[in-house]
């Protein structure tokens, strides 16, 4: 999914709203690099123009905050200066961060993101699509961060000493289809890093699978048989 941003910034066309969800430290760097990219006078990063020469964080038009819980007050705040004025030609840039969100502060976003104003873009992070209202996710990029390297460590570790009736078992009592998904997508990530390619099939469809709401205990017996 990261693909999709790095096309964006290849064709210097970018989406008015992104959702990063996932390991924070992966999303921040990519959030990083489009940032400069639109700034950039040029949309390239050039490194010449006077946007590029500036701390993108320096940059009055780039505003960032980070919540435990993102609630109505900050919101409000937040959408009084999204329809200001910019202070230079390159538009704005909104990173938000949390870990939940209210439900009256999510209205509030989704009003902002249905009718945003012109070259104003949304840079939003949570470790998970589940603290999301499917109202946004369409409205939004979502773009996949990653697992951090914790979990990655944890998840691998317990894997591999796993037999495939304890790995089925594992991941059929997985609640949360979104952390099932993670699992899987870090599970892709560190087979493809060590070139592991065997099974890498399965595990992308196992993907799909969740996507179209099958039944972990079906996925697991697909991917781990």
């Amino acid at each position: 999914m990261r693909a999709i941003l790095e096309h964006h910034i290849k064709r210097k066309k970018f989406s008015h709203s992104y959702l990063f969800y996932g390991d924070k430290e992966q999303a921040l760097k990519l959030i990083e690099k489009a940032s400069r990219h639109i700034f950039c006078e040029n949309l390239s990063h050039c490194g010449n123009c006077a946007a590029c020469k500036l701390e993108f964080r320096q940059n009055p038009d780039f505003f960032s905050y980070s919540f435990d819980k993102f609630q109505i007050d900050a919101s409000r705040a937040i959408k009084e200066l999204v329809f200001k004025k910019s202070f230079a030609a390159g538009g704005k840039i909104f990173r938000i961060e949390f870990q939940e969100i209210g439900r009256e502060a999510e209205n509030s976003l989704l009003k902002i993101l249905e009718e945003p104003p012109p070259d104003t873009y949304f840079f939003l992070w949570t470790p998970s699509l589940e603290n999301i209202c499917d109202t946004i996710k369409s409205r939004i990029t979502p773009i996949f961060s990653g697992l951090s390297r914790t979990e990655q460590d944890e998840t691998q570790s317990q894997f591999f000493k796993m037999n495939f009736e304890e790995k089925l078992n594992f991941f059929s009592k997985i609640k949360d289809k979104q952390k099932a998904k993670n699992l899987i997508l870090g599970l892709i990530n560190f087979n493809r890093q060590n070139h592991f390619f065997s099974g890498l099939n399965k595990l992308e469809v196992g993907v799909k699978m969740i996507e179209r709401n099958i039944p972990l205990s079906l996925i697991g017996l697909y991917i781990f048989s």
